[in-house]
């Protein structure tokens, strides 16, 4: 796969979704020790120029690797620029990968310290990012990746405009909190690869997730965003 191939595929990302050697190590040395036979393969097969294995696993995991970009940077245009970046990357570095554990939990914490290095290096500063809680004087707008919702029927308008609100809402959850929730309720991510990712065990995915939603629901205290977390984004 060529590189114009990947920025291509970039752009793609931002129209369907509104590593250097060093920081492919440390994400081997963070990892939990689990595996998923599917994405390894994929990943083996990418390491040695298979191009087709590499689009799959970009197709499986780019909104996995955005959302935790956008969570990160609240920019929809630094999260895409990170998203290319940390596919680039993995495509030239794949054969870093060492098995030890699981190919989400590597794509996460290359993801994560691609968004630190982006955050320090193009604008000077820090990310909001899963370990770091805004301030509750924050008043800052949380921008949402959508697109612009002028023309947009009013039904949808209102969806996003929820998208939103319950969006500003995790930014403003503990960090613990906010993590599991990015991982379970935006990413789809199953108990068992959410405890690998993190290096904790499945209870305690499942306990915190339950606190986190709890903690979620009470800082959304209008009746519909309650019911819309109950009925659509809170189910198992």
């Amino acid at each position: 796969m060529k590189l114009n191939d990947l920025q291509e595929h970039g752009h793609k990302i931002g129209r369907e979704h509104d590593i250097d050697n060093n920081i492919a190590e440390k994400s081997n040395a963070d990892c939990a020790v689990n595996t998923n036979e599917g994405d390894v393969y994929l990943l083996r097969a990418a390491a040695k120029g298979d191009a087709d294995a590499f689009s799959t696993l970009v197709r499986r995991y780019e909104k996995y690797v955005y959302n935790i970009a956008y969570m990160s940077l609240r920019d929809k245009q630094d999260a895409l620029d990170v998203s290319q970046e940390t596919f680039i990357k993995l495509w030239r570095f794949a054969s870093a990968y060492r098995g030890d554990c699981s190919v989400s939990s590597w794509i996460f914490r290359i993801t994560r310290n691609n968004c630190a290095d982006f955050a320090r290096k193009r604008h000077g500063k820090t990310t909001i990012s899963l370990t770091q809680r805004q301030d509750d004087d924050d008043d800052r707008e949380t921008e949402i990746p959508e697109d612009d919702i002028t023309s947009l029927p009013e039904c949808e308008v209102e969806r996003r405009e929820l998208a939103h609100a319950v969006r500003a809402a995790i930014m403003r959850l503990p960090d613990d909190h906010r993590e599991v929730i990015i991982l379970r309720d935006l990413n789809q991510l199953t108990y068992a690869e959410i405890a690998d990712v993190l290096g904790i065990n499945e209870g305690t995915v499942k306990s915190r997730l339950s606190r986190a939603r709890q903690n979620l629901k009470k800082l959304l205290e209008d009746g519909t965003f309650r019911n819309y977390i109950t009925s659509n984004n809170m189910s198992e």
